[in-house]
């Protein structure tokens, strides 16, 4: 193989998610639970309203647009979840 294609595989894959704020990963983990805004704001000792701001910036920032969305895809970044094959 030539070597700058073996140098382009090796480097460290940078997260989608690392321009997400500390609370904003908070959220995107307990949604990746299935845990509703409620309990989210139960959890993080926040009001539901915040953890809807929150949610909004995560989309806003990901391009991930929904729940189930944002769940799958931090549950494939975690490697539990493997892509489709077609």
């Amino acid at each position: 193989m030539e070597e700058h294609i073996v140098r382009q595989v090796e480097r460290p894959v940078r997260s989608a998610h690392s321009h997400l704020t500390a609370r904003e990963l908070q959220v995107m983990e307990l949604v990746e639970r299935g845990m509703k805004n409620k309990d989210i704001g139960d959890e993080l000792g926040i009001r539901t309203g915040t953890v809807k701001i929150h949610l909004k910036h995560i989309f806003e920032k990901t391009g991930i647009r929904g729940r189930y969305g944002l769940a799958l895809s931090g549950l494939k970044e975690k490697g539990l979840l493997m892509p489709a094959v077609m």
